[in-house]
């Protein structure tokens, strides 16, 4: 009976909770090998395969509030077609969720890049009850 209760409480919080607020836990763990200070950069673009709002963003990277953000939900294809990679000013953040579910570990894919820089991660998340938890996060290349 307990397990019961243990599954259906992990299946309603992940869809009421877990899916929309992936990105809290992508914020916390953000590592950057490019952005800094001295790039100056102007404005910040963030891509994702997963919803995004403003508020969440900024709450989730709070060293992005002081700059101008644009966001696009459509990666990988439309967001990166659309804008000027080399842009100066201009600072690049993606994520992707590339395999989860209510029961699975949820592979998150990160990108950034800055004019001439990048760098890339991969981290593994799960759901359990009321929260995510990083399993692991690996740095897979700079440039």
């Amino acid at each position: 009976m307990i397990l019961i209760v243990l599954v259906c409480i992990q299946c309603t919080t992940y869809y009421l909770f877990g899916k929309k607020n992936i990105i809290y836990p992508i914020g916390k763990h953000y590592e950057t090998f490019v952005f800094f200070s001295e790039n100056e950069f102007e404005e910040i673009f963030v891509g994702a395969n997963a919803p995004l709002e403003e508020e969440k963003v900024v709450a989730s990277f709070p060293i992005f509030a002081a700059y101008k953000l644009e966001l696009c939900e459509a990666l990988p294809n439309k967001c990166i077609e659309e804008y000027d990679w080399n842009k100066k000013g201009r600072y690049h953040y993606f994520f992707e969720i590339k395999t989860g579910g209510v029961f699975a570990i949820h592979t998150i894919a990160e990108f950034e890049h800055a004019t001439q820089y990048g760098a890339s991660w991969e981290s593994h998340y799960v759901w359990v009850l009321f929260k995510w938890i990083l399993i692991k996060k690996e740095n897979r290349g700079i440039s």
